[in-house]
């Protein structure tokens, strides 16, 4: 039986507590007596919780991995994987279209990926945006985009996919032309977007045209979560299919086919 469970959802709080404890305890180079004991009692727990019991395994399998390949086991993307994860998890429970946009904004709000790990995934282009991808499956795929002023898309929409992109860094112009806007193919409408800053969201549904530029006179840095087709092959720094993971784990979904890999920067 899988007893996985939102770990992030809004009433999961005291297990979610514990789960990021436990690896900011288990990822130090040395511990404590009373890191010790508290890594003690929160496995004592785990033995009358089935869902923290599933969610230390979690951590100690990313653990794992990390020591088999010569590296330190590291907090920040221990509990971003973890995250990761619960939102690739969540997302596939059900066919993906019966995902709703409320579900998808819902799940990506509660994602929280630490600015440590995030750092590592920006890159940036003086010709062009720049793509650098942090993990994909069939169902989903996350990524940065890294723009130089003066950067943007022209309108667009991303078929059956549901999209959310996060502002990490800077100020972003979005907005979604109106259906009579006559769009030029290789410039951005004149008629300004709304500013999004720093922590905000913007998610984008089905089928919904959009078009995002950094009019700023400072770098933008976005982090997206794309829930269906995989964006095109353009723009990325590297070939995702040559990507060597930073972190590996099985998933006993069956609707998520393929071993869900989280790639290195």
């Amino acid at each position: 039986m899988n007893y996985h469970v939102n770990l992030f959802g809004g009433s999961e709080q005291q297990l979610a507590k514990l789960v990021t404890e436990y690896c900011r305890l288990v990822t130090q180079p040395e511990l404590s007596s009373q890191d010790a004991q508290s890594i003690t009692e929160i496995v004592s727990y785990s033995r009358y919780d089935q869902e923290l019991n599933y969610w230390l395994c979690q951590a100690d399998q990313l653990i794992d991995y990390q020591l088999s390949t010569g590296a330190i086991p590291d907090y920040d993307l221990v509990v971003s994987s973890l995250s990761i994860k619960n939102l690739a998890y969540n997302l596939t429970r059900v066919p993906s279209h019966q995902v709703t946009f409320e579900t998808f904004k819902e799940l990506v709000t509660q994602t929280k990926l630490k600015h440590r790990f995030l750092e590592q995934y920006i890159s940036f282009n003086e010709q062009h945006f720049s793509r650098k991808a942090i993990f994909q499956t069939t169902a989903l795929t996350i990524y940065m985009i890294g723009w130089r002023p003066g950067q943007g898309t022209t309108a667009h929409h991303h078929g059956q996919s549901l999209d959310a992109i996060f502002v990490y860094e800077g100020e972003m112009t979005h907005r979604f032309p109106n259906q009579d806007e006559s769009v030029e193919p290789d410039k951005m409408p004149s008629r300004p977007g709304e500013l999004f800053g720093e922590n905000q969201l913007v998610c984008i549904d089905r089928k919904q045209c959009h078009l995002m530029a950094n009019n700023s006179s400072k770098n933008l840095v976005t982090l997206h979560f794309r829930f269906g087709t995989p964006p095109d092959n353009i723009n990325w720094v590297t070939n995702i299919s040559e990507c060597k993971p930073a972190a590996i784990w099985s998933n006993s979904n069956e609707e998520m086919e393929e071993i869900c890999r989280l790639m290195i920067a």
